[in-house]
């Protein structure tokens, strides 16, 4: 595992970042002179009722703005994949060592850098409508007002909305990886 996720000291980020824009115009730029050629995978952006401004038609400080944001959410997803290589060799070990702990019943490790502590937590599962409806059920001894019941109990749950960007990549310019990690 390459060990730049620890040690960016010879890395400029305002230049990978001006290097990624680069990039990233180009294929902005590419999409917007093939987006008519391919219409097999649908996305959201593909929507009617959306309202859609093209990149060509923005201000270059805007246009700056999100390619500085397409940058950092590509490098992102680069640290956050090297991650998940991080945490699954942990994951190895981990198993090993807790297996090791409870063969020898130790709660706790300790080192040089800190302890290392076994933890057991147990946690309940989400109530889900079934586990209502069923338990009204039983206690109320009529199927017909647990149903009401229940879905008059899910009606009043609040919902939270939140706004955020998300990037939808553009199937034809990435390769797509399987489950196995291998190309299609």
């Amino acid at each position: 595992m390459s060990d730049n996720l620890l040690d960016n000291s010879n890395i400029d980020p305002i230049e990978s970042l001006n290097d990624t824009n680069k990039d990233l115009e180009n294929d902005l730029i590419n999409h917007n002179s093939n987006k008519n050629k391919s219409n097999k995978n649908k996305h959201k952006q593909d929507d009617p009722n959306l309202k859609k401004t093209d990149i060509t038609d923005v201000s270059e400080d805007f246009k700056d703005m999100i390619l500085t944001w397409l940058a950092l959410d590509e490098k992102i997803k680069e640290i956050n994949e090297e991650l998940k290589e991080y945490k699954d060799e942990k994951k190895q070990f981990e198993s090993y060592i807790l297996e090791y702990m409870e063969k020898q019943k130790d709660d706790v490790i300790v080192t040089n850098k800190g302890a290392i502590t076994r933890n057991v937590k147990e946690s309940k599962s989400a109530i889900t409508p079934e586990i209502i409806q069923e338990t009204l059920t039983k206690i109320l001894n009529n199927k017909d007002t647990a149903y009401v019941c229940t879905t008059e109990i899910l009606s009043k749950r609040t919902i939270k909305q939140s706004t955020n960007l998300k990037r939808q990549v553009i199937k034809s310019q990435k390769p797509q990886k399987t489950k196995n990690n291998f190309i299609k």
